[in-house]
């Protein structure tokens, strides 16, 4: 398959309208948030940056200080994880429509949605810390799990990244429920697969 080379390709490809492929960026967004949400790591903020011509990003997530920096394995699968979460929420949300392009060929370009960088900054996480042997795939089953057992979360941050294109450290945080947070209790039990 052809790598996709804009915005305009992606929304050929999948059958989407500009207004529907708006809110897949805004789904890819907030699995960044409920991911690092669901590893105990603070956001301060999500941006969707797809018509600001000073930013080359279709959005980002801002991230409080790290308890996924210490150097442990553990710490480099939870930032594998939080990388990954964009495209598994974009994948599920796309698989949830019913949509009916090959999203398994899909898969393989890492220009879509706009996770070329986060599938580059996985890939020299990895490379930093080679004795773990994690690969960036490490992070994509771990995060497809929280996202699933957290998908109104994900759904309601979206929803409101959408109407708002910038919600800060607040906002978010009273977007995510203590029935979100229960759906996913015990984050580093699921990142080291016991």
């Amino acid at each position: 398959m052809a790598m996709l080379t804009d915005c305009d390709d992606v929304v050929t490809v999948l059958g989407l309208t500009p207004a529907l492929y708006r809110q897949l960026l805004c789904v890819h967004e907030a699995g960044h948030v409920i991911a690092a949400d669901g590893l105990g790591v603070p956001v301060l903020g999500a941006r969707l940056t797809l018509n600001d011509p000073e930013d080359k990003r279709l959005g980002y997530v801002e991230l409080g200080p790290q308890p996924l920096a210490d150097g442990s394995r553990l710490a480099l699968l939870g930032r594998l994880i939080v990388r990954a979460a964009g495209a598994q929420a974009a994948y599920l949300w796309l698989e949830r429509r019913g949509t009916t392009a090959d999203l398994a060929a899909l898969r393989q370009d890492p220009d879509l949605f706009g996770a070329d960088d986060d599938c580059t900054e996985a890939a020299e996480a990895c490379a930093a810390q080679p004795e773990y042997g994690l690969t960036p795939q490490a992070g994509v089953v771990p995060a497809a799990q929280l996202l699933l057992a957290r998908w109104p979360a994900v759904l309601r941050v979206a929803y409101w990244l959408g109407r708002r294109e910038r919600l800060d450290g607040q906002q978010l945080r009273a977007l995510l429920t203590d029935a979100d947070r229960a759906a996913w209790p015990g984050a580093s039990r699921a990142v080291v697969g016991s």
